[in-house]
Parts: structure tokens; sequence; C-alpha cells
């Protein structure tokens, strides 16, 4: 794929022209601020139950480890199977999901093997959902608007992490954890209505279902992915960012907690700054051309630095600016890893390569997760922070090479 974009390419808010992709996204906006509030409470629950980075992680890594282990699998249901119907099975198995967690903690009765059980049950829940809900958005909008349509979905989710913490932490300081987790559970009614409401005569045709077996299919992608130069140069840097950078469920309690010591309401803001910066850059995202792979090492390098930077804060008003422009580092990075991704694949393989993006991006998360749990507990949450940053660093580094390598006669 050539570093130049093509001038085809629609930005701004185009792709919420069409009916089905303007449902999809209003739902989506909605849920996915309610997924940001449960995070929220969760990453504050766990911390008030044992008082220790450690747990943090564990949980963690457990909610992702699932995708780890069978997003190739969702990635194959996604090329086999209506995406339509998938999704509102695994959107109403979230609910669930969100429903039991809000029962337990109204009660009293949740305790810390409830929460890893429920995250864990969540992760499996979404190796299947991430990669098929990925692969539908294509469906909802034409070739042209691919990447509007995934700048616009880094905008909801940065809205989402805006809205989400800030409101969460006023509601836990004022009233406790549950309503924090009902409100998610209600949240899921906004996009499985969506899917109900879509209009199926307007979807375009899902890729022909394959004929080989799974194990077969799977083996296609790997081989698909090694030999495809901007695919394998994504889910090398994506590696290191997933497993040490996005870590944001675990390294912000963490730094909120043991580095700055802040209060819930704190708490939620402090989140919430970081959101204002990614709410930035997908809004910048939106607005610019398709990305290329110089962007997206730009883009890394700028996280890395920031990242480490923030181990080093010391004063709050200082770290909700580090966190502004590390939001707005991390959205364009993952906005342009993943619309080169979704614009550079043959549609027959988009599921199966979008999961192994996935693996990448959120299944290695336990690998980092446990990372910082560790070393937090046996270095401090600092030493931690900085040397997550390197190690994304690193990836850049791998990154350039790969690129330069690949240009060479």
């Amino acid at each position: 794929m050539s570093d130049a974009a093509p001038r085809r390419w629609k930005t701004g808010f185009t792709s919420l022209r069409h009916r089905n992709y303007r449902l999809y996204w209003f739902g989506q906006a909605v849920s996915i601020t309610g997924q940001w509030m449960q995070a929220t409470a969760q990453g504050w629950l766990v911390l008030q139950l044992t008082n220790r980075p450690l747990e943090v992680g564990l949980v963690t890594a457990l909610q992702f480890t699932p995708t780890l282990l069978l997003a190739i699998f969702g990635g194959t249901i996604a090329d086999r199977f209506d995406r339509h119907k998938v999704v509102r099975i695994t959107q109403t198995l979230a609910m669930t999901q969100a429903i039991l967690y809000a029962i337990l903690v109204s009660t009293g009765t949740i305790t810390l093997p409830w929460v890893f059980a429920l995250a864990l049950g969540l992760g499996l829940v979404n190796a299947v959902d991430t990669p098929v809900r990925q692969s539908f958005v294509v469906q909802l909008v034409p070739r042209e608007e691919i990447p509007n349509a995934v700048a616009l979905n880094s905008l909801i989710v940065n809205v989402g992490r805006i809205i989400g913490p800030a409101v969460a932490g006023i509601i836990i300081a004022q009233a406790g954890m549950a309503p924090a987790f009902w409100l998610n559970a209600a949240s899921f009614i906004a996009v499985i209505g969506a899917l109900v409401l879509m209009d199926r005569a307007l979807m375009s045709a899902p890729p022909e279902k394959s004929q080989e077996s799974v194990w077969a299919g799977i083996k296609e992608a790997v081989n698909y992915a090694r030999g495809h130069a901007t695919v394998r140069l994504v889910l090398v840097v994506m590696f290191f960012f997933g497993a040490f950078g996005y870590n944001f469920n675990t390294l912000i309690p963490l730094i909120g907690k043991f580095v700055l010591h802040v209060d819930p309401v704190q708490f939620g803001g402090f989140t919430s700054a970081m959101g204002v910066g990614s709410l930035l850059g997908a809004l910048t995202a939106t607005a610019l051309p398709g990305p290329n792979p110089v962007r997206l090492l730009k883009a890394g390098a700028a996280f890395a630095g920031l990242l480490a930077t923030l181990a080093l804060v010391n004063i709050l008003p200082v770290a909700y600016v580090v966190l502004a422009l590390l939001g707005a580092a991390a959205v364009l990075f993952s906005t342009a890893a993943n619309t080169l991704v979704q614009t550079s694949v043959e549609d027959h393989m988009r599921g199966r390569t979008l999961s192994l993006y996935w693996m990448c991006f959120s299944g290695t998360t336990p690998i980092g997760a446990t990372f910082v749990g560790v070393v937090s507990t046996l270095a401090g949450v600092r030493s931690t922070v900085i040397a997550a940053g390197l190690l994304c660093a690193i990836g850049v580094i791998l990154g350039i090479l790969m690129r330069r390598q690949t240009a060479k006669p």
C-alpha cells in the first residue's frame, strides 16, 4: 500500500448520512459510555476490595486473555456467519454480564472471585464480539468511506471515555458503586435497539462463506498477514502498544491511587482528562485523509514519550495536561492502525485479519497487565510506567526498521 493517501477517501462526518451506520454509531456511543463507567468502577472496586495493584492487573489479564486465545476464532466467525445476527447475540450476552455484576454489587455480595469470573466471562464474549463488530462496519458504508467510519468509531470511544469515567467518579462518590454498573447494563438497550432497527436491505453483502476448514482458514489468515507488508508492520508495532501501552484500565487506577493519591471524583476527572485529548485526536482523525505508516509511527513515538513522561509528574494539573496529550496520541495511533488494516485487506480476509489485529491490540493485555501488576509491586508504579513507555518505543523502532527493509529495492 502506498504511503500517499487516495484522495477519494471521505473525511468529516460523511458516514453518518447512511441510516444503518447512523443507528450503529449512536447505539455504540451510548453503550461504550456505559462500558467506560463499568471499567472505571471495576478498577476502583478491586482497589477497595484489596488495596493492592497486583489484583487490578490480574482482573484485567483475565478479561483480555480470551481475546489472546480465541479472537482468531471470532474472526473466522465474522468471515463465515451473518455478522448482524452474531453482534446481536454477543451484545445481549454482554448486557447479561452487566446485569449480574450490578446485582452482586447492589446486594453487597460481590467478592474478588466474582470479579474474576465476571471479567473472564466478558472477555469470552468480547473475543467473538470485537472482530465481528469491527468487520460489520464495512457492510454499513461504501468502501471509500471505511476510513471515515473507523475514525468516527474512535470518536465515540473517546467521547465515552470522557463522559463515562467522569460520571462514574461522581456517582461512586455520591451514591456508591452499584449505579455505575446498572447504567452500563441499561446502555446496552441502545445498541441492541439500533441493531434491531437496521434495514438489512441497505447492508452490503458479506463475503462469500469459505468452504475450507476452520484450521485451514486460520492458517490462511496467518500466512496472509505475514506476506502483507502493511499488515505485518501494524501487527508488530501494535503488539508492543497493546501489551504495554494501552493498559489504561490497569495503569490509570494505579497512577491515580499510588502516585497522585486522588479521591474518586478526581479519579474520574483523571481518566476524563485523557479522554478530552482523545476526543481532539479523534476529531483530527476524522478530518484527515486515509493514514499511512509514517503517520502511524509518528503517533506511536509521541505516545511512547508521553507515557514515560507521565511517570515523572507529581502535580495533578500537569498530569491532566500530559494525559490529554497522551489521549490524543493514543487515538491517532490506534485509528491509523485500524484503518490501515481495514482498507488494505481483501474482503474475504477482513474478519480473520482484524482478529489478528485485536489479538495484538487487546489480546496482549494479559501480558502487559501481569507485567504492570508484578513490576508495580516489586519496583513501584513510576518505574513500571517508564518501562511501559520504553517498550512502546521499542515497538516504534522495530516498525521503522521494518518499513526501511520493505522500501529497499
